[in-house]
């Protein structure tokens, strides 16, 4: 495992190979959680189906991780300490407006997941989701232009 500006670059010691190289023909995806157990979530989902994962628990994090890199997409939690629920996305669609976003939450019986799509969310998922689900909307925005 390696730690880059407090984020985490999933590595696959089966495949022996890091799933973060950008080579890689499949999608680059940072998730942005501040629960572990929804990254390990993520990490086994996500990587089983090929892609390339990096991970931030907090909003703050995701944004220095975007100074630094180009991922394809960016699956966020919505409710996180240190920004506001929305605060990420707006930013996110402000600074990177090509940037695929992907909105989830189990908060609020989904209000903000209907606002996230107003702020630019490419799609939403509402928790909790089955791997299926999640690689379905992964793919679903993937092919948007």
């Amino acid at each position: 495992m390696v730690v880059l500006q407090s984020a985490t670059i999933v590595e696959d010691s089966a495949c022996e190979r890091n799933h973060f190289s950008w080579d890689n023909p499949r999608l680059s995806i940072l998730r942005v959680d501040e629960d572990e157990s929804m990254r390990t979530l993520a990490k086994r989902i996500l990587t089983e189906a090929g892609h390339n994962i990096l991970f931030a628990s907090s909003g703050n994090e995701a944004l220095a991780i975007l100074k630094l890199l180009a991922p394809d997409l960016v699956i966020t939690n919505l409710v996180m300490p240190y920004m506001e629920w929305l605060e990420l996305i707006q930013v996110l669609v402000k600074s990177k407006p090509d940037l695929k976003v992907i909105a989830i939450s189990g908060e609020f019986n989904g209000l903000f997941l209907k606002a996230a799509e107003v702020f630019g969310a490419k799609a939403t998922l509402e928790e909790p989701f089955s791997p299926d689900e999640l690689l379905e909307v992964v793919a679903r925005v993937a092919a948007t232009g």
